[in-house]
């Protein structure tokens, strides 16, 4: 955290408590836009709204007693409800989610950057390491594929993707 400056040094704490909303969000706000694009409007309103009700209560709660850290402990309560309903909302509407697969995508890189942290390795060149080795292994898994792989090279400049094509053509 000292990389940032000495403010970030004094929310630690905070940005540690936010650091566990990062998966409701992620998949509340992915059921929350399936749900959308469904036609089922009402439900994902309800999604949102189940978020943010109880992030806003708690905020004028929690902040006057705890600070800045009360405002994280709401947001995270808030996000948790998020995806406790919008797992309610995809069971009651039949929408088929691949908890394995998710669950997979999600602890790979972590575990991957825990073992760069604990190797003590730069973190840039750790940053490098996660990405590529968990592309590689969600790839041997198949739970990406090829047109995955394509389709983010379509996004970067094509000198990236060029030597990405290159490195991916040598493992064939």
């Amino acid at each position: 955290m000292k990389i940032f400056g000495e403010n970030y040094i004094q929310g630690e704490l905070s940005l540690q408590i936010l650091l566990l909303s990062v998966l409701p969000i992620i998949v509340a706000g992915g059921i929350g836009n399936l749900v959308f694009s469904y036609g089922n409007y009402k439900q994902s309103f309800i999604i949102d709204l189940s978020m943010s009700v109880p992030r806003t209560v708690l905020y004028f709660t929690l902040i006057p007693i705890y600070g800045i850290t009360g405002g994280a402990i709401s947001f995270v309560i808030g996000s948790l409800l998020g995806l406790v309903v919008s797992i309610v909302i995809i069971s009651r509407i039949k929408i088929i989610i691949f908890w394995k697969d998710l669950t997979l995508i999600f602890i790979i890189p972590i575990a991957i950057g825990y073992l760069m942290y604990i190797l003590h390795v730069n973190y840039i060149a750790g940053i490098l390491v996660t990405i590529v080795a968990t592309y590689l292994l969600l790839l041997k898994l198949h739970i990406i594929l090829r047109a995955d792989i394509n389709d983010l090279m379509n996004v970067l400049p094509s000198g990236i993707s060029n030597q990405i094509s290159r490195i991916l053509k040598k493992r064939d």
